[in-house]
């Protein structure tokens, strides 16, 4: 909505005015209501006042919905919502884009090359380990703050920021040049400098040497450059630990024609440093490079990338190195997959526009060369077994065994550990020819010949149950009953007995009206009982058994409907939930039942039914004029008195009026300062407690304000500006009028 551009001038009072303006608007302007909440409470501890907000909204061409949104957020309790912290508000930095300008709300998509998953991973963090030891290639410079710890012979404790100038400043010793050393390097030269105040920290008698230890109490903000195929290239400050992993991340990590195999940070007066994140990603070996301050990390574009695709344990785009080969993609990869055909590696390889297929295999994988673009898989061979047979159906253990040890009908029963309960005591062996099942030989197990009957490769024998040759016959129960599914039926079943097996009956079932219908009978003509009775303990006169195929009709008690209630609540003496007593209840029924407290406002009650108030009028003796209906839900409300008129919008000074007879509208707007020079005099308007409204009438001429009551709010809108009309316009008006006169004319003349 509009709301949410126009936000981005409350936000801006907020930021500093050095920042990318284009950037917050982008923000803003797609920033969810939770974001919103966000820069409200900023601008309110920022000391920002409503009105301020309301002015700039308005100088921008701001809209009355527009100010009402913002008064909505305002007045909005923050407490219940969840991570709404100050600090998660995405604010960036004048150095360029951030971590959270970067990332998508949206759930990111897994990379296809090997390794884009780690960039993408929210479980990851841009932010450096802090509590570790001072890297030992860390490069003191400005902005870091040292402690200086002395012991032994003398005791003290120094902590200094280095400055600007790249010194540190101690008392009694000239300013300490430190920038660009290391930490060993600092403390031989602390130490040579101090000396001069501590003697013994270059004495050799034990008694008299003191010992001297630098650590980093701080560490600096350093500013990189992340340019090349990465996500989001830019200028980044970061912490001084940060190595080319966070820095990377906080980018978003290499594009998709981005290396990994060859990073590249530019430093000044150094020779270019080279990162692999293979070694990273496949080796666990971090890349511990310090990074400095504008130090240029340079994504250059890929060189060479392949595809593993079927066979290999990891499905990805591969980038290698011109001197890598085929073993080392496969060391990439993590190898094959169990039961794949290493002998046979197809390489499918495009050379010009052509494409073409390669063999290969693994015992000359290391002499293989690949070239961008290569596609691999293998091929994996079918499942062929010579000496199994299989069993299946009403066996204790069915599957499948070797032929070795289970060389006829006999063995296989045994090995199987015999039948089921439930088994025919007949099967079907069926029997391959060349892999196809082309023969059926039956077998009945009570012949003392199964030992004579020798099984062959790929056999299957199949023992059936008597449930699976026997016909399955159901009974259905629909109506009022918990289950409308079919039961199976069992001899000697009873109506009772289907209607327990369904779940029993429901509040609206009338168990002395149920019906029993059964199929044709020989006369072709379909049987239905006479209406059965029960009662509530399944009790009936006589045990009605049912058939196969039967179905039982529970039927629902007549004209049953369901108790429904509403609530009355507010400035009563009895407040609560009340049943709708009758088909025709009315809001008029439900007053009677009140007990009104003495500060109860009766000329404002409402209902609250979905979310919206209605208004109910209230004449003298508490007679309703616009009496209707109650139905479920509806929520009476009875508000508490309010002495006072509530003045809102485009006034001078928004205030709260105390209410006596002498007040009206007009009057109510002059203590609240008077109309603003953009205030629409025309249309202010009223809204009532109860949810009613009225509104100005402009009679001959004349404005005839609402009439107000305690309770009230007047709200003043804003005038809403008419486009000036250009002579183009005009032009066409004229010229349109002057057709329509001419067709007139002619029409008149015929």
């Amino acid at each position: 909505m509009k709301f949410k551009f126009i936000l981005i001038f409350l936000f801006f009072l907020n930021i500093s005015y050095s920042q990318n303006f284009d950037s917050i608007k982008s923000k803003v302007k797609n920033a969810d209501n939770d974001e919103l909440l966000r820069y409200v409470e900023r601008a309110k501890k920022d000391g920002v006042k409503l009105s301020e907000a309301e002015s700039i909204i308005l100088m921008q061409g701001g809209t009355q919905d527009e100010i009402r949104e913002l008064r909505k957020l305002w007045n909005q309790d923050i407490s219940d919502k969840d991570n709404l912290s100050y600090e998660n508000i995405p604010v960036e930095t004048s150095f360029g884009i951030t971590a959270d300008n970067k990332k998508s709300t949206n759930k990111p998509v897994e990379s296809e090359r090997f390794g884009g998953n780690f960039f993408i991973n929210e479980n990851i963090s841009e932010t450096p380990q802090l509590f570790v030891s001072t890297p030992k290639d860390y490069r003191l410079g400005p902005g870091d703050e040292i402690i200086v710890d002395l012991f032994g012979a003398s005791e003290n404790s120094y902590s200094a920021t280095i400055s600007i100038n790249g010194t540190v400043k101690f008392e009694k010793v000239a300013p300490i040049f430190l920038s660009g050393l290391s930490f060993e390097q600092a403390k031989k030269r602390l130490k040579s400098r101090l000396s001069k105040i501590y003697v013994g920290l270059n004495s050799p008698n034990p008694i008299e040497r003191v010992d001297i230890d630098v650590s980093l109490k701080k560490a600096r903000s350093i500013v990189v450059n992340i340019v090349g195929n990465v996500v989001a290239p830019g200028t980044y400050t970061i912490s001084g630990f940060s190595s080319v992993i966070n820095a990377l991340y906080s980018a978003g990590g290499p594009s998709e024609i981005g290396t990994y195999r060859n990073i590249k940070i530019l430093r000044a007066g150094s020779k270019d440093i080279n990162i692999d994140l293979y070694d990273y990603f496949t080796k666990g070996i971090f890349p511990s490079v310090g990074l400095r301050d504008q130090d240029v990390i340079f994504v250059p574009v890929i060189k060479k990338e392949v595809t593993t695709d079927i066979g290999f344990r990891t499905s990805k785009k591969f980038e290698l190195k011109n001197d890598e080969n085929l073993l080392d993609l496969i060391n990439y990869s993590g190898g094959f997959l169990p039961g794949m055909n290493k002998d046979n590696i197809l390489i499918k390889r495009v050379i010009n526009n052509k494409t073409e297929f390669i063999d290969s295999n693994v015992d000359n994988s290391n002499i293989i060369s690949l070239e961008d673009g290569d596609f691999l898989s293998l091929r994996k061979p079918n499942e062929y077994i010579e000496n199994k047979v299989i069993v299946s159906g009403s066996i204790r253990n069915p599957g499948v065994y070797s032929l070795d040890s289970s060389k006829n009908i006999k063995d296989l029963l045994i090995n199987s550990n015999g039948f089921t309960r439930n088994a025919l005591l007949r099967g079907i062996l069926f029997r391959s020819n060349k892999g196809v099942q082309d023969e059926i030989i039956s077998i009945n197990f009570n012949s003392e010949e199964l030992e004579n009957i020798f099984l062959e490769p790929l056999d299957s024998l199949y023992i059936p149950s008597i449930s699976d040759l026997s016909f399955k016959n159901e009974i259905s129960v629909v109506g009022a009953v918990k289950s409308n599914d079919n039961i199976d039926y069992k001899k000697n079943m009873t109506l009772q007995d289907a209607i327990i097996l369904s779940g029993g009956f429901i509040k609206e079932s009338d168990p002395e009206k149920i019906i029993v219908y059964r199929s044709l009978n020989d006369d072709n003509q379909r049987i239905e009982s006479n209406q059965i009775k029960l009662n509530l303990d399944f009790q009936s006169d006589k045990n009605f058994k049912l058939e196969p195929n039967d179905l039982v009709s529970v039927k629902s008690i007549e004209n049953m409907s369901e108790i429904q209630n509403y609530t009355i609540k507010g400035e009563i003496n009895n407040p609560g939930s009340y049943v709708i007593e009758f088909a025709n209840e009315k809001v008029s029924d439900a007053l009677k039942k009140i007990n009104f407290k003495l500060n109860a406002d009766k000329n404002s009650i409402h209902i609250e039914r979905d979310s919206l108030k209605i208004p109910i009028e209230i004449g003298k003796n508490l007679e309703v004029l616009n009496d209707f209906k109650l139905i479920k839900n509806d929520v009476i409300n009875v508000p508490e008195f309010e002495s006072t008129v509530r003045v809102e919008g485009e006034v001078y000074n928004e205030s709260l009026i105390p209410y006596d007879n002498s007040i009206n509208t007009m009057k109510a707007i002059r203590l609240s300062g008077g109309f603003k020079n953009n205030a629409d005099k025309k249309k202010v308007y009223v809204i009532r407690k109860n949810g009613s409204g009225d509104n100005t009438k402009v009679v001959l001429g004349f404005k005839k304000y609402p009439k107000i009551r305690p309770g009230d709010i007047i709200y003043v809108p804003i005038k809403e500006e008419k486009d000036p009309v250009n002579a183009g316009e005009v032009l066409s008006l004229v010229s349109g009028l002057t057709s329509i006169i001419a067709l007139i004319q002619i029409i008149s003349n015929n």
